[in-house]
Parts: C-alpha cells; structure tokens; sequence
C-alpha cells in the first residue's frame, strides 16, 4: 500500500499577493486549526460532524488556542533576534506545518478500530523520528485521529508542527524556505516507507522527483494539476466516485428485485393453472411402472401403443413442468433473502449474481 503524506505551510497572516499569477501556497493557522480540531469547520463534504466525538487527540487538546500557541514561539524567535540585534519576523513568516499521514481507505476499513488506532500510532511514532532526525528543533504541538470522514472508513492523522530553528549564529528563526522544501520531501518519503516496514507494515516507496526518470517526470509534469489537488477537491472527487458507485450497485438491486417480481408472478400464473386443471395427469415415473400394454386373445393390443407413448409423453411434460415450477421457487426464495440483506450486502450479493 501507498500512505500519502501531504503536507501545508501555515502563517497567522499569510500573504495575499500573488507569484507569477499563482496564489501563496500558505493557509492561515485558524482555517487549518478550525478544520482540524473538533467544530470540524471548513467545505468538506465528506465530514460527518456526528461522529466528530469517535476522533483521538494524540497530542493537545480541540481547546487549544492554536494562534495564542504559535505566537508564543514567534514571540521566543522575535526576542532572540532582538537580543543580536537582527530584524524580527515578518507577519507573513511561515510558522507552522499541517501533516497527515493518509494510509488508503481500502486497507484502513478491513481493520478494526483498535487495529486502525494502533496503526496510525505506529506511523506517528515513525514520522516523529523522521522529523527528529530532520530537524530536532521542530515542535509537534497537536494531533489527531478523525475517524468522522467517509463514514469512519478512513480514519488518518493531522499534526501541527512548528518548524523552529536555528540559524547559522544559532539564533532562534523560522526558515521554511531551507527547511521545507524538496530535500524535506524526499527525505521524509524514503524515510517513512522503509521504517514502516521495519515496524512490520509493507508500505510501498513514494516516487521521488528527482529520482524520475525523464520519462516520469514529464508524465508528472502533465498530470500535475491531479497530483496538487488540495485536500477538499480531491475528496469531492473521491465522493464523486463512490456516489457513482453507489449508484451503479443500486442499479443492479432494482434489476435482482425486478427479476424477483417476474419469477413471483410467473410463479402465481403456473399455481394458478395447476388449480384450473381437475384430472390428475401421472408422472413419468408412474407410466413406467404400468404393465406394458395387454393383448387381446386375437392379438390386438388394450391400449394402443401410440396411446401408450403419447401418455408417456405427457408424463414427461409434466415432470418438465414440475422441475421448472421447483427452480422458480428457488430463485424467488434465493432473491428474497438477498433482498432482506443490508444495502452493502445486497449490493455485493448482487453484484454476484449479475455475472451468472
């Protein structure tokens, strides 16, 4: 499996100015915060706020003033530059991080929920020493499981991270331009797959840009707007997918359960004749278990022996008949408990039986 590590600058006042026509790629520390913690605020379409309460902070709390928070290490970083006589920030310093580490859906929901916690707190332990071994000044001041998107199927965990640092004086700074940037990506996605797997996890390596292939990276290149969705946008779509899904398999148990009221009515309309007919006609079995045909003393035969095939005959049609009337109940039988499953059940059920 893949487990997608998307990461997002933060400032308390980002800039608004525009690079080459392209908006800053920086989110303020409310939006980010307001989204991650528990009033869950933000477009995603995927959040169910009633679930809200089944999340898991791993570290700090919903209550936290994330902005008081991240001001007070802007705040150390300002008096030390002041103390050596250096220039303080400016508003629109990055001085924050957004992390989340996404293991896919599809690996995630075939686990319990205790399975699914203890896996995400493996893979926090894991990033914590990656960003450890990048950079030991760096603070990890909140995180949280949300299990309250997608119908709890795809619990994952968001971090905030303050990048402090040190300048080459040692004077405290922030520096996401030496310190968040390609090296800070490669170096996190070859680290975290291979340490994963030696916590027991077959997590698969990321692609890194710069060891593409020429070949990769212009596919890279040309699907790049796919690749730099923003987390809302890629769920929408994500959601798109399953509506469309979900609907597909609707389909198929409208079909089973028009199919199943062909066979009830089917079924009614040979009762229904079998009530209409007052001669009891015998089975092939019983024709057989005649005696053949007596002679006459002048040779002729009791009943002829056309009449004789043509009651067999009979016999046999009315065995078809019976044989026929059995099947149909079996289905309208089989079709009836499927359409007793539950919606998940009936639709893979379904799904089944459309390739029959």
């Amino acid at each position: 499996m893949h487990v997608g590590l998307p990461c997002m600058k933060l400032s308390l006042s980002p800039s608004t100015q525009k690079h080459n026509g392209r908006k800053a790629g920086t989110c303020s520390v409310k939006a980010a915060w307001d989204e991650m913690r528990d009033v869950r605020r933000g477009r995603d379409e995927t959040i169910d706020r009633s679930m809200t309460d089944q999340n898991v902070w791993l570290r700090g709390s919903t209550d936290m003033d994330m902005e008081a928070e991240v001001q007070k290490y802007i705040d150390l970083v300002n008096a030390d530059k002041k103390a050596h006589g250096k220039r303080a920030l400016r508003c629109d310093a990055v001085t924050g991080i957004e992390m989340i580490e996404k293991p896919p859906m599809e690996y995630m929901e075939k686990m319990s929920r205790e399975e699914q916690i203890w896996f995400l707190r493996v893979s926090s332990d894991v990033l914590d020493q990656i960003l450890r071994d990048w950079n030991p000044d760096w603070i990890t001041v909140a995180q949280v499981i949300h299990f309250d998107e997608f119908g709890g199927k795809a619990p994952h965990t968001h971090r905030i991270v303050v990048p402090l640092t040190k300048d080459k004086n040692g004077v405290l700074a922030f520096n996401a331009k030496s310190e968040f940037n390609l090296k800070f990506f490669t170096f996190v996605n070859t680290e975290y797959p291979k340490r994963m797997r030696e916590r027991g996890y077959e997590v698969e390596d990321c692609k890194i840009y710069d060891r593409m292939t020429e070949e990769e990276k212009e596919e890279h290149r040309r699907n790049k707007p796919e690749y730099g969705l923003e987390g809302f946008e890629y769920k929408r779509r994500k959601q798109q997918e399953l509506e469309t899904a979900i609907v597909e398999k609707e389909a198929v148990v409208e079909d089973l359960e028009d199919r199943q009221r062909e066979l009830a009515d089917q079924n009614k309309t040979l009762e229904e004749r079998n009530r209409k007919i007052k001669v009891r006609i015998m089975t092939e079995e019983e024709v057989k278990a005649l005696p053949k045909p007596q002679k006459t003393l002048g040779g002729d035969y009791k009943i002829s022996p056309k009449k004789y095939q043509n009651l067999l005959a009979t016999a046999k049609r009315v065995d078809i008949a019976e044989y026929n009337q059995r099947v149909l109940r079996d289905k309208e039988a089989e079709l009836e408990k499927k359409r007793r499953l539950p919606i998940p059940e009936r639709m893979a059920a379904g799904c089944a039986g459309c390739g029959d």
